[in-house]
């Protein structure tokens, strides 16, 4: 009987272990096979717009965007999985020379001390045509975040260029007090010289080369 049970014994124990062993190698394998590649576009600042509106002594706005910024637009698949961009303080304009130069200067922007505006994704979300991007904005070296939210365009390719477009459009609203532009100027009758709510408003369209 002894002779009987030892070598049963044997066998399931080889059995149990071959079948760990297997379960634990498919689960391996499906984990690899579910990882996409990631896919960066490039901004195309030519084709793109990273523009602000701001009240002006509470009876109008003043609109303005900036010159120079770079950036890309990251995806797996066709889904977007992250956004950035850098931006240079000194580009700024809104067709007032005068005003630029104040927008420059230690009361906004401070350009000389801090010449890049950043913006980093920490999520993105898209449903439909509607797209949510979050995400830190740098601004004199201050770090808040940011939401903004508008509508994704999808892509297309131009084959005569061998290159696939991307682009989407999106707004957003900071307090610029928040970031140390500072200036804080009322009129008489109590309103202020510059608001401080800022709309964003932003066009982007990003290539890659196929």
């Amino acid at each position: 009987m002894k002779s009987l049970i030892r070598p049963l014994v044997l066998a399931l124990v080889l059995l149990t272990s071959f079948s760990l062993h297997a379960s634990g190698s498919h689960s391996n394998g499906s984990g690899n096979q579910s990882t996409k590649a990631t896919s960066d576009f490039k901004v195309d600042a030519s084709h793109s717009k990273l523009g602000f509106k701001v009240a002006h002594l509470g009876i109008t706005s003043v609109s303005g965007y900036f010159k120079s910024f770079e950036g890309k637009v990251s995806f797996q698949g066709e889904k977007i999985v992250s956004a950035e961009a850098s931006v240079k303080v000194p580009s700024i304009f809104t067709d007032n020379t005068k005003r630029d130069n104040h927008l420059k200067a230690d009361d906004f922007f401070s350009a000389e001390a801090h010449p890049l505006i950043k913006f980093k994704s920490t999520s993105v979300m898209l449903k439909g045509k509607d797209l949510t991007i979050v995400g830190a904005l740098t601004i004199r070296d201050v770090t808040k975040p940011v939401t903004l939210k508008g509508t994704y365009n999808g892509k297309v390719f131009v084959e005569a260029w061998g290159v696939h477009k991307t682009g989407f459009s999106v707004k957003g609203t900071i307090n610029r007090q928040d970031f140390g532009l500072k200036f804080n100027q009322f009129l008489g009758t109590g309103e202020a010289m510059v608001g401080d709510e800022v709309e964003l408003i932003i066009d982007i369209q990003a290539d890659k080369k196929a």
